[in-house]
């Protein structure tokens, strides 16, 4: 069983947040390969979001070869594409459907939104497709056989609730390693 964890959720939910924060704690963690493949203009998911799936994939791949560990975390993984194909009304791409098959983790931390939706450089949704993507990237998991662990946004000052997240997923971490 691979130790990789998946941070996932919709957009605005703290995934590069809890990211940086683990890092800051010394564990392994692999960037976010969607905002790499839209920093480098590969490709755009609101402008072709199939070649944009194939770009993701790849980089993908990359990233998880350069940063290597156990455990690991990952700011997303390749099974969101399910949910931003079915967000975006098109098909998965082939070669990605075949490494979705293949692709397992330990667990998948689903983060809940954290106050209102606020788009940047990468991210261009409204606060209503944001809430969309969030159930579709969700769906997509269980789709593929995942129980996704919810990891709520703490009604607190960002601070205390960046670290009760991070509490409840290392907590989780630990127990699982012990079994």
């Amino acid at each position: 069983m691979p130790e990789d964890y998946v941070i996932t959720g919709g957009p605005h939910c703290g995934k590069s947040t809890i990211i940086k924060a683990l890092q800051q704690r010394g564990f392994a963690v692999v960037p976010e390969a969607a905002r790499e493949v839209i920093r480098l203009g590969h490709a755009y998911p609101w402008e072709n979001n199939y070649s944009f799936q194939c770009y993701m994939m790849d980089m993908q791949r990359r990233l998880e070869a350069k940063f290597p560990g156990e455990p690991r975390f990952l700011d997303r993984a390749l099974h969101d594409s399910i949910g931003y194909c079915k967000f975006w009304k098109n098909r998965i791409p082939l070669k990605v459907q075949e490494k979705l098959k293949r692709r397992t983790y330990a667990d998948v931390f689903f983060l809940d939104p954290v106050g209102d939706y606020q788009g940047d450089a990468e991210r261009k949704e409204t606060q209503k497709q944001a809430r969309d993507i969030a159930r579709f990237v969700e769906e997509g998991y269980i789709s593929a056989g995942f129980t996704p662990i919810r990891v709520p946004a703490f009604n607190c000052s960002k601070r205390t609730s960046i670290k009760k997240r991070l509490e409840l997923i290392l907590n989780h971490v630990r127990n699982r390693t012990q079994v």
